[in-house]
C-alpha cells in the first residue's frame, strides 16, 4: 500500500519510523510526503507573515556558568524553519523533519485563524488579571516586552503586575515598537529617572 502525504501527515514519528523499518513506507515515499507537507507549511508561513498575527522574535536570557541571568539576552526568530529535502542526508533526519513539519501543521500556530483564537484567549486571561490595556493591536508587543523583562532579570526586582512595569509599557509602548529590545534598558532607566 502506497502512503500519500496526507496519510503520512497523520502519523507520529514512531509510527513513521516503524513503517519505514518494516518497508511499508519507502524512503522515496517519505521524501515526497515531506516535500509536499513542507510546501504546505511554507505556504502557511508566508500567509501568516503577511497577516496581523505575524511571527515575532523570542528573547532568550544569556546565563552565566552558574546558570544565573546576566542581564543580557539574544533574540531569535519564532518563524518555523524546515530544511529543504535536498539538505536532509539520512532517513533518520528525514523522519525527524517529517515529524516536525507534521507537528507544526497540526498545531495552533499553523493558521491565521488558530493564531487569532490563541491570542484572543491570552488577552482575555490578561484582562482577568487586570491588564486591561492589552488588546489585539499591542498583544505581540506586550508579549515581547514581558519576555525581555524576564530575560533581563528585572522580574527579580519588579513583579509582572507591578505598576512600574505596566506604567512603563503604557507610556513607552510606541517607543518600544520603534526600537530594538537591546535599547529598552535606556528607555527603562529614563522612565525610572522621570519618576523620582
Amino acid at each position: 500500500m502506497a502512503y500519500t502525504a496526507a496519510d503520512i501527515l497523520k502519523m507520529s514519528y514512531n509510527e513513521m519510523k516503524l513503517k519505514v523499518a518494516r518497508g511499508a513506507i519507502t524512503e522515496a515515499e517519505l521524501r515526497k510526503a515531506y516535500t509536499d507537507n513542507r510546501k504546505r507549511a511554507m505556504n502557511a508561513i508566508n500567509r501568516i507573515k503577511k497577516s496581523d498575527v505575524a511571527f515575532t522574535t523570542r528573547i532568550n536570557p544569556i546565563l552565566n556558568d552558574a546558570g544565573k541571568k546576566t542581564g543580557e539576552f539574544t533574540t531569535v526568530s519564532t518563524t518555523p524553519k524546515f530544511k529543504a529535502t535536498s539538505k536532509i542526508d539520512t532517513v533518520e533526519n528525514l523522519l525527524k523533519a517529517a515529524a516536525d513539519v507534521n507537528r507544526w501543521l497540526a498545531s495552533a500556530d499553523s493558521t491565521i485563524t488558530k493564531r487569532r483564537e490563541w491570542i484572543n484567549e491570552r488577552i482575555k486571561t490578561l484582562h482577568q488579571h487586570g491588564f486591561t490595556f492589552v488588546n489585539s493591536s499591542n498583544f505581540q508587543q506586550w508579549s515581547q516586552f514581558m519576555e525581555w523583562f524576564r530575560a533581563t532579570g528585572l522580574d527579580t526586582m519588579y513583579g509582572s503586575g507591578d505598576s512600574v512595569i505596566t506604567d512603563f509599557f503604557q507610556e513607552y509602548e510606541e517607543d518600544l515598537s520603534d526600537t530594538r529590545p537591546q535599547m529598552w534598558f535606556d528607555l527603562f532607566n529614563e522612565f525610572l529617572d522621570s519618576r523620582i
